[in-house]
């Protein structure tokens, strides 16, 4: 390729690229909006606290209430591991008698 000929490409290239970033930003700063319902909710806290009704809070009394509904918390009962089995010990495997084998035949049969 000729010179003038890759200096077309990259520059048409690097022109899409523009191109496409900015319809990209374009497209995300028209449809990203923010509900005016949630735009109420994100509003900053004051950083001004009224520091004598902090110190108040701090020295309230704990209420415990008195109400004889209220029902100790039972504990959930737990799970107990199964009991393990000892394979320790061989099992005998099963035999066929010699009077069954003889019977069996090894020729295909058809099967209706």
């Amino acid at each position: 390729m000729k010179g003038k000929e890759l200096l077309l490409i990259a520059l048409s290239s690097f022109l899409l690229t523009v191109i496409w970033i900015a319809s990209n930003v374009y497209h995300s700063y028209a449809t990203s909006t923010i509900d005016s319902l949630l735009q109420a909710q994100i509003i900053p806290i004051a950083p001004n606290f009224d520091a004598t009704t902090i110190e108040n809070l701090k020295e309230r009394q704990p209420i415990t209430p008195s109400d004889s509904s209220v029902v100790a918390a039972t504990p959930s009962p737990s799970i107990s591991p199964s009991p393990s089995i000892n394979i320790t010990e061989e099992l005998p495997l099963p035999t066929i008698p010699e009077e069954e084998i003889e019977d069996i035949s090894l020729t295909p049969t058809a099967t209706p």
